[in-house]
């Protein structure tokens, strides 16, 4: 379900996502939390009762959060073509938006995998809709339809997410050889959306082999 907290307690996550995201949890302070909250930190302990708490519940909420968005554009797709572009749309504003959850989970992925790993099957088990099933059900449809290949659906879910989050983990090294791109990055992400989906959507797209005749052009 999605999780429900009072104000001050959603101000002391937002805080504690920031610091997480910049230290990881080993780095992570609960002064700093507090500082960055304007509460004391006895009042986090107060709501949190420990650093390795606040951790998890800041996992579970990104995760709680994270999929009610994705899972509700998946849901709400008409069509397989819709289905793409906007879950491809919602991952990048994710990404974009909130900076402090995509830095948590890279560096945390780097620091403690497996521990990540382990903590991240935990809150996705938790999480208020389902994603990659949900993906999976409506690409076969889409399949049975006849409006997509017959590809892997779940080795599409894994490209059109590598194609997303490349973007963040290149980008230094692409300002750093292309110096013009450095303050092009809204630019490069704004024309990375359309790629992926024309890149995906095209490659997937059950059209006729050379030669062939559609359907349509029979009618």
């Amino acid at each position: 379900m999605l999780l429900m907290y009072t104000e001050q307690e959603q101000n002391i996550l937002a805080a504690a996502l920031e610091v997480f995201g910049e230290r990881g949890r080993e780095g992570a302070k609960i002064q700093e939390v507090a500082d960055r909250a304007g509460v004391n930190k006895a009042l986090v302990h107060y709501y949190f009762r420990s650093k390795d708490r606040l951790y998890d519940l800041v996992i579970d909420s990104a995760i709680s959060n994270y999929f009610e968005k994705i899972g509700r554009v998946m849901e709400e797709a008409d069509t397989f073509e819709q289905l793409l572009k906007s879950t491809i749309d919602t991952y990048l504003d994710i990404f974009t938006q909130q900076p402090h959850i995509r830095k948590l989970f890279f560096g945390e992925m780097l620091r403690d995998e497996e521990s990540f790993k382990a903590k991240l099957r935990q809150s996705v088990e938790r999480a208020p809709r389902e994603v990659v099933p949900t993906f999976i059900k409506k690409m076969k449809q889409a399949q049975a339809a006849g409006e997509v290949r017959d590809l892997d659906p779940l080795q599409t879910f894994v490209s059109m997410i590598g194609c997303c989050i490349i973007i963040f983990i290149a980008f230094p090294m692409l300002s750093a050889n292309i110096p013009e791109v450095a303050n092009q990055r809204d630019a490069l992400i704004a024309a990375r959306r359309e790629h992926i989906f024309e890149l995906l959507y095209n490659g997937l797209r059950n059209t006729p082999a050379p030669g062939e005749i559609s359907d349509e052009e029979t009618l």
